[in-house]
């Protein structure tokens, strides 16, 4: 997973253990000056994870989105993995068809390698 554009009022290490937590553990980490690479366990039966909230103050929060490499064949409806969107037996065909437009889930989880 990488995590890209960190504001630099968060500790990175701290950041990168708060959210590997949220995944059950972090397995390896890297961090750069721009950006964090994480290696987590994925819960294949979940919906893929699209980001976090991260509060910078006691008032203030931050989206921290989430891109994932080596990224198989996943559904931009339900966002679980292994099937996409007209193969989805998590959604309604009516829901498929309401959200075909525009899906919660993209590419833009995927990470450029």
């Amino acid at each position: 997973m990488k995590i890209n554009s960190i504001s630099p009022e968060f500790d990175k290490k701290d950041l990168l253990h708060a959210i590997g937590a949220t995944f059950g553990g972090v397995l390896r980490s890297e961090i750069n000056e721009n950006s964090c690479w994480l290696r987590v366990n994925l819960d294949v039966q979940r919906p893929l994870r699209r980001g976090i909230f991260v509060s910078t103050n006691a008032v203030s929060k931050v989206w921290v989105p989430f891109k994932y490499e080596n990224l198989p064949i996943f559904c931009f409806g339900c966002g679980r993995l292994g099937h996409g969107l007209s193969n989805c037996t998590q959604l309604t065909p009516e829901r498929i068809s309401k959200i075909s437009e525009n899906p919660p889930y993209s590419l833009a989880l995927k990470a450029e390698s």
